[in-house]
């Protein structure tokens, strides 16, 4: 959590620096937003998409645009993303004698934390006027950098006809080489909003890579983001 800190406060004074500097209002084939949101994101699980709740997160970037013909633009930049996953479970096992039976119910809640580069074309109303609206689509890459992934729940065993419960937790690093891959890629799509200097953004991202490190599971990366911010 330091290391996002930092960089948002790194991110911030680049912004506004740039910002003292622009002519705010006047006609300009490149400009920076700097944004801030939140994230609903999810993950894919290949025949497995049951007990998921949405997991909120967050995110903030700085994204620069080119208007290279008329309205069309290519837009690209640094997004910090927190994405992941909420699961609930239960998973129930029984001997063959039928005198034992074990059932877990766990929740898992995956914290994935993400910097990700978007490469995307798109279109932008004359940028003359007060309003604006844009529409842009692309690719993305994405290195994920820190996480937590939690576990609980309780495990009920029972036999010979008694039962006995136990409380389950357990908390490891989300990336590592029995849990998460760091790299993750896939397709992105915006709409958005300027008025005067400020903007609003609703942005997709559909993960195409399989990010598990498991080979009997496959996740992919679903992340759906409102963000505000400024232009300059």
């Amino acid at each position: 959590m330091k290391a996002i800190y930092k960089i948002i406060i790194l991110v911030s004074l680049l912004s506004l620096s740039i910002g003292a500097t622009a002519q705010i209002g006047a006609k300009k084939k490149f400009f920076l937003d700097f944004r801030i949101g939140a994230n609903s994101s999810e993950m894919d699980i290949k025949d497995q998409n049951y007990g998921k709740k949405v997991k909120p997160g967050y995110h903030f970037a700085v994204v620069g645009a080119y208007k290279f013909y008329d309205n069309i633009q290519f837009q690209s930049g640094i997004h910090v993303t927190k994405k992941g996953m909420k699961r609930r479970t239960v998973e129930p096992f029984e001997d063959l004698g039928g005198t034992y039976r074990e059932v877990k119910a766990i929740t898992t809640t995956t914290d994935a934390n993400y910097i990700m580069m978007p490469l995307m074309l798109g279109w932008e109303s004359d940028y003359n006027k007060t309003w604006l609206f844009n529409v842009n689509a692309g690719v993305y890459g994405a290195w994920g950098f820190s996480g937590e992934t939690k576990e609980r729940g309780t495990q009920t065993i029972y036999f010979a006809g008694e039962s006995s419960v136990d409380k389950y937790s357990e908390k490891y690093d989300t990336f590592t080489s029995e849990n998460l891959k760091k790299t993750d890629y896939g397709l992105i799509g915006s709409v958005g909003v300027v008025y005067d200097i400020y903007t609003l953004n609703l942005t997709y991202e559909y993960g195409l890579y399989n990010i598990s490190q498991k080979s009997d599971i496959e996740l992919r990366n679903r992340n759906l983001t409102l963000s505000i911010g400024f232009r300059f």
